[in-house]
């Protein structure tokens, strides 16, 4: 029998901790609006907060670039664009939403040559550590 590739092993122990997540959340709203429920205005509220983020992750091109920034570390323009296969405008458009979002920070080393290198903020890890999970359980079920 094949021993499992490293996407196959990493899968295999995202899935392993999603249902403790998953069951985790599930309770704690379920305590939550046992308490004191929730209103409309207050889920219109709470809709609205995250639209921006919302927003930005579900762009083309942003949770792709944020993944290979996470698994790779610190990447040069080109590596990324060729990692990703994306053209320049598209690549150039998208770090800088995430840049601006500060999700990713971009570092030029004078050189020469010059060269840009971009790589994830604390808070940019964080977001695509999570959205790992979903990613993986949105595959297992398509």
């Amino acid at each position: 029998m094949e021993e499992p590739g490293w996407a196959d092993s990493v899968m295999a122990l995202v899935e392993a901790k999603i249902e403790h997540t998953v069951r985790g959340i599930e309770e704690t709203l379920r305590q939550v609006l046992e308490r004191r429920g929730v209103s409309r205005e207050e889920l219109v509220a709470a809709l609205e907060r995250l639209q921006e983020g919302f927003s930005l992750l579900s762009q083309r091109w942003a949770l792709p670039v944020m993944i290979v920034l996470l698994l790779g570390g610190e990447q040069r323009f080109s590596s990324l664009k060729r990692t990703l296969g994306i053209g320049s405008r598209v690549l150039t458009d998208k770090l800088r939403a995430l840049e601006r979002a500060g999700l990713v920070v971009r570092r030029v080393e004078p050189g020469p040559p010059v060269s840009t290198w971009y790589s994830l903020t604390p808070r940019g890890r964080e977001m695509a550590l999570l959205a790992i999970p979903l990613l993986y359980r949105a595959a297992a079920t398509s």
